[in-house]
């Protein structure tokens, strides 16, 4: 197996974006606790990773997006705008800088 095929083996990557829901806080604020919601787009060596509080709209501007590309040997993993902010709107991550 390569890339993400043994952690999405069980995904099929043809039907688009997958909603994941975590039932375990994450750390939005420091100091705060809250649930998060995770989309996971994978598109052949290219796979999308976005959080968001759970209700965030795909189009609004609340996501945190990472970006893999697997590219032989390695992987590479970056995050949109260069940052960890929730600032990035999930519809735009094919679009979105990942400096």
């Amino acid at each position: 197996m390569s890339g993400n095929d043994g952690l999405l083996s069980g995904i099929n990557k043809s039907r688009g974006p997958v909603l994941v829901t975590f039932d375990q806080p994450i750390t939005v604020i420091p100091g705060e606790a809250a649930p998060v919601t995770t989309l996971i787009d994978v598109d052949g060596d290219t796979s999308y990773y976005g959080f968001a509080t759970p209700g965030t709209a795909t189009s609004a501007a609340g996501w945190k997006i990472q970006r893999q590309v697997d590219v032989t040997p390695d992987t590479e993993f970056r995050w949109a705008d260069g940052d960890k902010e929730f600032d990035n709107v999930w519809d735009d991550r094919a679009t979105l800088s990942y400096p």
